[in-house]
């Protein structure tokens, strides 16, 4: 049972979905079966979102997408590129390793989580900065962001390992140099599949 489990739901959410269940129970048996209803539909809810889905780890010299998303701007500054991609609810929120290196100078700032196209949520948004090889990456979270969660038991990571669970918001990737990358606005990337550099 629990190994089913495990195949079907990433251990990350484990808590939230019993704590979400046990109080949709209580609310069913104590106050109301109507608020009971809506919390049991939001723990279904929940159990979709971290749904496992399986990640195919290559071995490739390029560099790949680490998350399913949309790629909604293409930045070049101070010599290097810099790739957005927009994560919603709905997409697979492993977010995996997109080259073989070691992660270093992780920081993690909480905040309050507004629409990322907005100027304040740079500011102020829950936002995890960490550099893996010559890479930096940012995770900015949304306002429809369920948490974000960090392998920190180790440092050093195979292509297509997963690192963290990303729910939702924007993934601020910067290159080490500049490079004319094929990747379009509005294109759709594929974690472990979609080549960026």
């Amino acid at each position: 049972m629990f190994k089913m489990l495990k195949n079907l739901i990433l251990k990350e959410s484990y808590k939230k979905i019993l704590c979400l269940f046990i109080v949709s129970l209580i609310i069913d048996i104590f106050i109301s079966g109507f608020l009971a209803n809506i919390l049991y539909l939001y723990t279904l809810f929940t159990i979709f979102v971290f749904r496992n889905t399986s990640i195919e780890i290559k071995n490739i010299k390029s560099i790949l997408s680490p998350i399913n998303g949309e790629i909604s701007a293409i930045d070049y500054k101070n010599n290097k590129t810099i790739i957005y991609i927009d994560v919603c609810i709905f997409s697979q929120h492993t977010f995996t390793s997109p080259i073989n290196a070691n992660l270093t100078s992780l920081v993690k700032r909480s905040g309050i989580n507004l629409d990322t196209n907005t100027y304040l949520a740079k500011n102020l948004n829950t936002k995890i900065t960490f550099d893996i090889g010559d890479l930096n990456i940012i995770l900015l979270e949304d306002n429809c962001s369920m948490g974000t969660y960090i392998d920190l038991s180790k440092s050093s990571f195979k292509q297509g390992e997963k690192i963290a669970i990303f729910t939702s918001g924007k993934v601020i990737i910067t290159l080490g140099k500049k490079i004319n990358t094929s990747l379009k606005i509005g294109q759709k990337v594929y974690s472990t599949k979609t080549i960026i550099a």
